[in-house]
């Protein structure tokens, strides 16, 4: 069974790539008040929409052989809007996935957790949380795989 996890403001989501769009496609729309006319057709057999409060979303990712995060926040007016696009989704993806999951993380070149601006350190934290998930690799990525393991937090 294949599964797409989407998010659930149009406003927040861009349309499948040709590639990726199937005409006529048979795949459900599961938490979403979305008639099918507002969505994407996806190659999948399922499209969960609103993601970060679905249940359903939560139990896909724990079956998931392979998560590829590529959702993210950028050109948001506040640091609150890049951590819940960037740093929470990422937190909820890595916590709700099992351990022998495979997952890839699309980051930014230049990436940094301490960075003054907000999209840059964004991303930087939530790569920061990737490498607690064993099979895991961050695209776009400048830092080794050291320079993104947890660091301790100073009391």
């Amino acid at each position: 069974m294949s599964n797409a996890i989407r998010p659930s403001s149009s406003a927040a989501r861009t349309a499948a790539p040709d590639q990726m769009s199937r005409p006529g496609s048979t795949g459900s729309t599961s938490g979403s008040s979305h008639s099918s006319g507002d969505r994407e057709d996806l190659p999948a057999d399922e499209v969960i929409v609103g993601w970060t409060q679905s249940p359903r979303a939560l139990d896909v990712l724990a079956e998931a052989s392979a998560v590829v995060h590529l959702s993210g926040v950028f050109a948001a007016r506040d640091w609150e809007t890049y951590e819940a696009g960037n740093v929470a989704t990422t937190r909820l993806i890595v916590g709700a996935v099992s351990p022998t999951t495979r997952l890839v993380y699309l980051s930014y070149l230049g990436a940094d957790p301490a960075d003054d601006k907000w999209y840059v350190r964004s991303k930087g934290q939530a790569e920061d949380l990737v490498p607690t998930v064993r099979d895991s690799v961050t695209s776009g990525s400048t830092r080794s795989r050291a320079d993104t393991a947890p660091r301790a937090r100073s009391s």
